[in-house]
């Protein structure tokens, strides 16, 4: 939890209304009336007004209080309630129910701060366990769904997708030893497709099964020696095991989040073609590329241009959404510029995420007219990233950052936001070295209103690449 504390910082007001409208007060209620609250009981004339109600006759309610807005004898607006019990709401209602944005305080000391629907935590929200776990994601009907990432008390963390408050899809698990697993969950354990790196040095890539090692799959060990095998709920396959190990390859890192990179990238062709940085590729052995859609496809290496740190890889599908490509001679300093991609995803999750910022220079390190430079803020993870304008047309590639430490021991100085992007003319160079590529023509002038826009069409033809 002290990791989790300092990274997130969770602001909140105090659990009581106010009066942010500024409402006149709502008159006495309608004692002749024999209902408590509603159209047809004491607040039946309470209309744009505010205030405050105690329960009096209904043995499951008595004593709470409700205090905020109020709209034909229901409160419907801002406010909040408080039921002895210990639980506690403030925020928006609609006919009595939590609608809307709020943050509700449980008797037994959780908390939720987030989103609503008629009654329910539905949306985005976080919530804070009473034993200190801590989840901050996606809700639907009062449960974990969609993406999230959910944070052990004990340490451990888990980053992806959940469905009915189960761990449900594509996931990165780290474990409070140091283990880390990235793959496929089905009804809360691992089950499918995935690579699990022990603390160890040991890792496994292949088939799960109710958490266990099941079908094809490789263990490697720290030294090197790997051996392929089928396996059937945990235990080996007798006669099935073959144990080959190359010279050259050095013992495993005894740190399991060195032994796989991720990585981000973009589709530019709707059957499968799909550019990112060479540096993201570069020494892995196997690559799986996920979709925003959350569809994930093994990733073969087609094109790489090194010196320009560029790589194209391919995956069987069809019917992809793709972005365009113009030409990066027609930028000029100070446009306006969108930087997406995937950083840190075992901490920031696996939702693609949007920087903007401008062309601040039109050469990147020491006058290198390959790249820009840009102001978009970037993390590791951003790397293979596009980098496009306001009509959707990618102008760059985004590639590094000025490095923090290095600025710092040399000249005392930490950069603020000096990122570089390579220029889209070297990517397309590239491309058209491939023949049978057949690229989209750019984007028109303001084809796009908004920036909103403008990221919703981007967002599907973005893909998180992951090496091992």
């Amino acid at each position: 939890m002290r990791r989790l504390a300092a990274l997130l910082m969770f602001i909140a007001s105090p659990l009581w209304a106010q009066n942010p409208n500024g409402l006149p007060p709502c008159p006495k209620p309608d004692y002749s009336k024999a209902h408590d609250i509603g159209i047809g009981g004491r607040t039946w004339h309470w209309n744009d007004c505010w205030g405050s109600y105690v329960f009096t006759q209904s043995d499951d309610l008595r004593g709470t209080i409700l205090e905020g807005e109020w709209r034909y004898g229901q409160l419907t607006g801002q406010g909040s309630y408080r039921i002895p019990d210990g639980e506690a709401y403030d925020g928006e209602f609609r006919n009595f129910r939590r609608h809307g944005r709020g943050q509700l305080h449980f008797a037994d000391g959780s908390d939720y701060d987030g989103e609503f629907r008629d009654g329910q935590r539905h949306g985005q929200g976080t919530y804070r366990y009473a034993n200190g776990d801590v989840y901050v994601g996606e809700f639907a009907d009062d449960e974990r769904h969609g993406q999230g990432t959910y944070h052990f008390a004990s340490g451990g963390s888990y980053t992806g997708e959940y469905q009915h408050n189960q761990v449900q899809g594509f996931g990165i698990y780290t474990a409070d030893n140091g283990d880390i697993y990235i793959g496929e969950f089905a009804d809360g354990q691992r089950n499918g497709h995935g690579s699990y790196f022990f603390a160890s040095g040991e890792s496994y890539v292949g088939g799960f099964r109710n958490g266990t090692f099941h079908g094809e799959g490789v263990f490697t060990t720290a030294e090197g020696e790997r051996l392929e095998a089928r396996w059937a709920d945990g235990k080996l396959v007798a006669d099935s095991a073959r144990i080959t190990r190359e010279q050259e390859t050095p013992p495993a890192s005894n740190d399991a989040r060195k032994r796989y990179v991720s990585g981000s990238g973009f589709l530019i062709t709707a059957d499968g073609y799909i550019v990112t940085n060479h540096h993201v590729i570069e020494d892995t052995v196997k690559l799986t590329v996920r979709t925003t859609n959350g569809n994930k496809y093994p990733a073969r290496v087609v094109r790489i241009d090194e010196a320009n740190d560029l790589a194209v890889l391919k995956i069987n599908a069809t019917g992809l959404a793709f972005l365009p490509i113009a030409d990066s001679s027609t930028v000029k300093k100070g446009t306006t510029v969108l930087a997406a991609g995937f950083p840190q995803v075992v901490v920031q999750g696996i939702e693609p995420k949007f920087t903007d910022g401008i062309i601040s220079s039109l050469t990147g390190i020491m006058n290198d007219a390959r790249a820009f430079q840009i102001s978009n803020p970037i993390q590791p993870g951003n790397s293979g990233g596009p980098l496009f304008t306001l009509d959707g047309n990618v102008v760059g590639v985004v590639t590094a950052q000025l490095s923090d430490k290095a600025m710092q021991k040399e000249f005392d100085s930490i950069p603020q936001n000096v990122n570089f992007a390579v220029k889209s003319s070297y990517l397309l160079s590239l491309l058209r070295e491939m023949r049978q590529l057949k690229l989209a023509p750019p984007n028109p002038k303001y084809r796009f209103r908004s920036t909103e826009d403008v990221v919703s069409a981007v967002e599907p033809a973005l893909v998180l690449v992951i090496g091992e």
